[in-house]
């Protein structure tokens, strides 16, 4: 069973020996976020999981991997949750260890050609320095909050459209892992989406 949040914790305050308290202050963490992570509520954040690896000197994509798949389990995504146990699987199983590039955009309200864009490019630049997988931010592709774009005739179907652009445009050995509006039988979910291997994939609370 991978470790979890709480179980980085405890490592990197025994190789540290630093109390929580202390820990928080080098580290600059929330004191609030730091005992949700204890308390196992919250998985670490990307920045956290990147920071605990290089304290432990272990591999990120392993902290990366194991803190996603909880947080997924946390949050109940389905999709999330068997894509990062794939990841962890290929990594204990003495594959070449995943390379995770993780976006931190701020995309523009309601323009979707810039922010498929933003997304394009950075898939790209990721691909060409070696990464496997680029991880976006919730509603990347449309821009938060949305508010009543979602309402406005004919912009779903851009959505789709947008996604199927964005799908067209990367190479399969590079995939990416970002949040839209998903369509399903009229009604709208925020949903997860997954390019990998020139294919789609989508999960969404129900």
């Amino acid at each position: 069973m991978g470790l979890k949040t709480k179980d980085y914790l405890a490592k990197v305050r025994k190789k540290t020996g630093l109390s929580d308290y202390k820990i928080a202050q080098k580290y600059d963490i929330n004191q609030s976020n730091l005992s949700k992570y204890k308390s196992g509520r919250t998985a670490l954040s990307e920045t956290h999981a990147w920071q605990f690896a290089s304290i432990l000197g272990v591999n990120p994509a392993e902290v990366v991997a194991n803190t996603k798949l909880e947080h997924a389990k946390l949050t109940g995504n389905k999709l999330k949750a068997i894509f990062w146990q794939e990841q962890l699987e290929n990594l204990s199983n003495g594959s070449e260890p995943i390379k995770i590039k993780l976006a931190q955009i701020n995309p523009i309200v309601g323009d979707l050609n810039n922010n498929a864009q933003t997304i394009i490019n950075l898939a790209l630049e990721a691909d060409e320095s070696g990464a496997h997988l680029v991880v976006f931010p919730e509603l990347a592709l449309i821009g938060y909050p949305p508010e009543d774009l979602l309402l406005r005739e004919g912009f779903i179907d851009q959505i789709e459209s947008t996604i199927e652009h964005i799908r067209t445009q990367l190479p399969e050995d590079i995939s990416i892992l970002f949040g839209a509006p998903e369509r399903v039988k009229g009604r709208l979910y925020n949903s997860a989406y997954l390019i990998q291997q020139g294919r789609v994939r989508t999960y969404h609370k129900q």
